[in-house]
């Protein structure tokens, strides 16, 4: 966003819940991104633009201001946005990377977990509350944003 600032007009997240998207868009704006907002009194000010299938109407993400919008599936130029905590199933999440492109920014968890110590970590369910009674996503705490051709 810094060295090209038209370059970013949306954001789509294929599997974040409203109140992370929100969470994303707070950060975004505290680190002086323009995230696209409704002012109390007056119409939506321009900003990037959040966007996702889990938000089912136009406006405010929860109890911030900052307006989210309903959509099924990225347009060319929009970042996409695979976030830590979107536990979902790794082939879900490699339908939103596509052939020939790389990640612009990617995160997985350092040290990394050896696969041979898999079955032993996740048995102890100890990494997080939401997993006492469920086995860990593929996918838990890796992110990426890539752009969508």
């Amino acid at each position: 966003y810094r060295s090209d600032p038209q370059s970013v007009k949306r954001i789509f997240f294929p599997f974040a819940r409203p109140f992370h998207i929100l969470e994303f868009a707070s950060y975004l704006n505290y680190l002086g991104v323009p995230v696209e907002q409704v002012q109390p009194g007056s119409a939506e000010t321009g900003g990037v633009e959040m966007v996702g299938p889990q938000i089912t109407k136009d406006g405010p993400c929860g109890y911030r201001t900052f307006v989210c919008h309903p959509g099924n599936s990225p347009e060319p130029g929009d970042l996409v946005v695979l976030l830590p905590d979107d536990l979902t199933r790794i082939d879900a999440s490699n339908s939103y990377r596509q052939e020939g492109t790389s990640p612009q920014f990617s995160y997985n968890p350092r040290p990394s977990i050896p696969g041979w110590l898999e079955p032993y970590v996740n048995h102890l369910h100890v990494i997080s509350p939401i997993f006492a009674h469920a086995q860990l996503p593929d996918s838990w705490l890796t992110a990426s944003v890539t752009a969508w051709q």
